[in-house]
């Protein structure tokens, strides 16, 4: 592979790297989670004994005692890394590069300070942002002002939108007594499939490219 194609096989790669992390939209399928809806952005809550690795997968928590977990997420944006000035075999949570511990969690390096009230700082593109719980909405930069956000999940046939707390999220439709259980819904998936369809579509579109050349 000479230097032109090597040049155009390095682009597509980096096309498909940043599809698989792109902003979490309302279209969004979550690996291992379900997509909720704050006011003014969409993020995915994981499974219980799941975290999140990037804004769409969640992937299961481990802890890092042993060797083995190297590379593998300990919590949010976090993983086993080896210690500073330790032996080879010592393993330590770490925060993945460009976010930072701020009270036991991982937010991002730019959110780092940033306060929101009654919400979260967010990255939008290259600056934060803060996102408020719902109910609230932004006032002079920050989630002080009052006011309501409309669902705009696209929730399946057997479900409803509902708040949950500080967020909307897709619930199940309470039953009629007497219609029975589970008939004719729809399994849940883990969310992977799509996102891994558009990557090989990216590169497909790479070896057409080449094959035409």
């Amino acid at each position: 592979m000479n230097f032109k194609y090597s040049f155009i096989f390095l682009f597509f790669i980096q096309l498909a790297i940043r599809y698989s992390n792109a902003k979490v939209t309302v279209d969004t399928i979550c690996k291992n989670g379900k997509l909720i809806q704050m006011s003014n952005h969409f993020e995915c809550l994981c499974s219980t004994g799941f975290v999140l690795k990037n804004e769409n997968t969640c992937e299961p928590t481990v802890i890092c005692d042993k060797l083995e977990n190297k590379g593998k997420v300990c919590g949010e944006y976090a993983a086993c890394v080896n210690q500073a000035n330790a032996a080879p075999n010592v393993l330590r949570c770490e925060c993945l590069a460009g976010f930072i511990l701020s009270q036991g969690v991982c937010k991002p390096l730019k959110c780092n300070n940033f306060d929101c009230a009654a919400g979260k700082c967010i990255v939008d593109g290259v600056n934060p942002t803060c996102s408020c719980d719902i109910g609230k909405i932004l006032q002079n930069g920050k989630c002080t002002g009052t006011g309501q956000t409309k669902c705009s999940l696209k929730c399946k046939a057997q479900e409803e939108c509902k708040l949950q707390g500080k967020h909307y999220e897709c619930v199940a439709k309470p039953q009629a007594p007497g219609t029975g259980g589970g008939a004719g819904t729809t399994p849940p998936t883990n969310g992977s499939f799509m996102n891994e369809m558009s990557i090989f579509s990216i590169i497909a579109l790479f070896v057409m490219y080449i094959a035409v050349m």
